[in-house]
């Protein structure tokens, strides 16, 4: 779990990867969004208020980072941004089965994501998680973000299996 301490390091790391997650989109459009999102004072205010950042590690080296918030019984997951080197070999796999095993274990309904409207390969993974789209919502570009939800509620019932890729129980 990242402390207020680490509010520089991840504030680096959404410099670092956030460009390249969004090639689409231009460069002062993303710095924007960098500066006015992912600052270190916004992100320790976030922390403050209760939302959780992960650094996502090998051994001592940061993949990148996650930040997630529960309101009700919905598990919100904000931010998973990964360097380029780290997608691919199943590293955002095992931090999304983490997220929904935390949802599960805090008896959340459903988990939330939004995903910008032309990230094919972000929605094409969550879409193999079991997410499925929920809604557009605007975000001052001119292709919206889809909001996408995995609902937990009959896997929660059942006691059963999440959505295969996800082999995860929750009970």
């Amino acid at each position: 779990k990242a402390g207020l301490g680490d509010a520089e390091a991840v504030s680096r790391m959404a410099y670092d990867i956030i460009p390249g997650v969004y090639p689409h989109i231009g460069s002062e459009v993303i710095q924007n969004y960098i500066a006015t999102n992912q600052s270190p004072e916004i992100i320790r205010s976030r922390m403050e208020a209760g939302q959780v950042y992960l650094l996502v590690r090998s051994g001592c080296k940061n993949l990148g980072y996650v930040a997630y918030y529960i309101e009700g019984d919905v598990l919100h997951l904000d931010k998973l941004y990964l360097y380029p080197q780290s997608r691919g070999a199943g590293a955002g796999s095992l931090v999304l089965r983490t997220m929904i095993e935390k949802a599960c274990s805090k008896g959340c309904s459903s988990v939330l994501l939004d995903v910008h409207g032309r990230n094919q390969r972000a929605r094409r993974f969550y879409e193999r998680h079991g997410f499925v789209y929920d809604r557009e919502i605007p975000n001052g570009t001119d292709v919206p973000d889809w909001t996408m939800r995995l609902d937990l509620r009959p896997h929660l019932r059942s006691g059963g299996l999440l959505p295969s890729a996800t082999r995860q129980t929750c009970r």
